[in-house]
């Protein structure tokens, strides 16, 4: 079953002293496997600083264990206010 995983969380570039357009170490991790992935989109919010990443995934399995990894990689680099969601597809609509 495809699903869409919704992923937000606000960012702090004073911590690692980047721009926002200097983050791909946080939406790319290097060591995380992104097996089933089809898709993804990512936008930020500058007023709000929040990044909005969302990943269509062959399955809602490989969903969770890219979130679960990535969660880890977000709280170890000082982003603690992660919010995310994991839709079903209905196909017929």
């Amino acid at each position: 079953m495809t699903v869409i995983l919704q992923i937000n969380f606000h960012y702090n570039i004073t911590l690692k002293n980047k721009s926002i357009e200097d983050i791909s170490d946080l939406t790319h991790p290097k060591n995380i496997k992104e097996t089933g992935l089809v898709w993804e989109i990512w936008t930020y919010d500058k007023v709000a600083r929040e990044i909005k990443g969302v990943f269509l995934f062959d399955s809602e399995n490989n969903a969770k264990n890219y979130l679960e990894l990535f969660s880890e990689q977000l709280t170890y680099s000082g982003i603690t206010s992660i919010k995310t969601h994991i839709f079903s597809m209905n196909k017929k609509l």
